[in-house]
């Protein structure tokens, strides 16, 4: 299995894919992962939707930022993934 690093690199040669990667990633880091994540599996839209038990748009939103997905649907896109989910709290701001 390939190293992560060297595959995003191989990947980030894609115009198309480094166009959508960063723009998901800047918008919203979950659907960053779930881009990086589906194509290191080599999975299409319409594969990973099959998996997940949705329709590709779904998965589609998903990739865009769009929409507030549920953690149930987060779970099965992760579960498709052979992923795990996790849900964090991060302060802002230092508590004192």
């Amino acid at each position: 299995m390939r190293d992560l690093d060297t595959y995003l690199a191989e990947k980030m040669t894609n115009a198309d894919f480094t166009a959508t990667f960063n723009e998901a990633e800047s918008e919203n880091s979950i659907a960053a992962q779930i881009i990086m994540l589906r194509a290191l599996r080599g999975l299409t839209q319409d594969t990973l939707a099959a998996l997940a038990r949705t329709q590709q748009s779904s998965i589609s939103r998903l990739e865009s930022g769009d929409g507030k997905p549920s953690i149930a649907f987060l779970e099965r896109v992760a579960e498709a993934l052979d992923a795990d989910l996790e849900i964090r709290l991060v302060p802002r701001r230092s508590i004192n």
